[in-house]
């Protein structure tokens, strides 16, 4: 703590002390849960990685789905002969499943970007919002550092 010159002009020194002391115990916490907000932006980035993982995994089972769709269709036709009301029973439970599949991997798809939209837009506020109270922060402490808060 730097020491001043007592004058019989000014503040008093130990109330500015005190002062000080409550400004600075006020960083200390503002800093603490700026540091807490941005371990919590962390996570949630972390959380949309995870989705958009999920999500891509989710675009490739379709894919996958779809060409087990032709490759089961294909092999159909060439199986047809004497068959033919066997194999169209097979095909039709085949897109059937297929049809199942598609439509439960298009849902969670669904489900995997919105969550990942939320997850985005929860980051997305919680960094503006540390953002606001980063700027009280300083505007709070700009006078303490300030070349005219000193006495001359």
């Amino acid at each position: 703590m730097p020491e001043f010159n007592i004058c019989k002009r000014g503040y008093d020194p130990e109330e500015v002390d005190v002062y000080i002391d409550k400004l600075r115990t006020e960083y200390d916490h503002l800093a603490d849960i700026c540091e807490k907000h941005q371990a919590r932006i962390q996570e949630l980035e972390d959380g949309a990685e995870e989705v958009e993982d999920v999500a891509r995994v989710m675009i490739t089972a379709q894919a996958v789905a779809r060409q087990i769709e032709q490759d089961a269709q294909e092999k159909a036709n060439r199986q047809m002969t004497g068959v033919e009301q066997y194999s169209n029973q097979a095909k039709t439970e085949a897109d059937q499943l297929v049809a199942s599949a598609q439509l439960r991997a298009k849902h969670i798809l669904e489900e995997a970007q919105l969550d990942a939209g939320r997850i985005v837009g929860n980051a997305h506020k919680t960094r503006t919002k540390i953002g606001g109270e980063f700027e009280k922060i300083v505007k709070l402490l700009q006078p303490l550092v300030s070349d005219d808060y000193t006495d001359k």
